[in-house]
């Protein structure tokens, strides 16, 4: 079980599968996370969403709009039963059950939101950063779902580095543990 640490439905708890099918975002990171960045009125995109717990704790401190993207139709149930328990205003999320790619690439013509949050938690795989977030990066871009000044945030083991990107400026690294976030804005070319 995952506790939720702050905002409107702090001391909640999300339910988690059994075993090692994911790894969700520890307690401190979120609650690090939600200090360091203002979600009250945004629009959110939590990638590989897992448990779905970042996205949960930005609903918690006021995101407009989260909308959870994850591949794995079994942590979705999960995330779905979770937000039925908290019963968390349906027009306050999105749930989408498909890979990033395919998401980024053709995104839901029901998503009428411009992102201005996008917290990205995607499985640690040695070898493969460059190469994925370079791609994940480009795609963010050619969407047209985020503000011109949208936020990326992507959390990894704590030795992991992302090349720079044309379109995404990394403003800064934070290390908890084994884990670190980066923070990247995006701007104009």
């Amino acid at each position: 079980m995952i506790r939720i640490s702050g905002g409107a439905l702090k001391g909640r708890y999300l339910q988690t599968p059994e075993g090692t099918l994911f790894r969700p975002t520890k307690s401190l990171v979120r609650q690090s996370l939600m200090n360091a960045i203002d979600f009250n009125e945004t629009c959110m995109l939590d990638l590989c969403c897992g448990s779905g717990a970042v996205g949960v704790e930005a609903l918690s401190h006021g995101a407009k709009h989260v909308t959870f993207v994850d591949s794995n139709p079994k942590v979705i149930q999960y995330l779905k039963n979770n937000l039925a328990k908290l019963e968390v205003d349906q027009n306050r999320y999105s749930i989408v059950t498909t890979t990033i790619e395919k998401f980024l690439k053709r995104p839901p013509q029901s998503l009428h939101l411009s992102i201005s949050r996008i917290f990205w938690d995607p499985p640690y795989i040695k070898n493969t950063y460059d190469k994925t977030y370079d791609d994940i990066l480009s795609l963010l871009e050619r969407s047209g779902l985020m503000e011109n000044d949208a936020l990326l945030i992507i959390e990894g083991p704590q030795d992991f580095k992302v090349i720079s990107h044309n379109s995404w400026r990394l403003e800064k690294t934070k290390t908890y543990g084994q884990t670190s976030l980066q923070y990247w804005q995006k701007h104009e070319i």
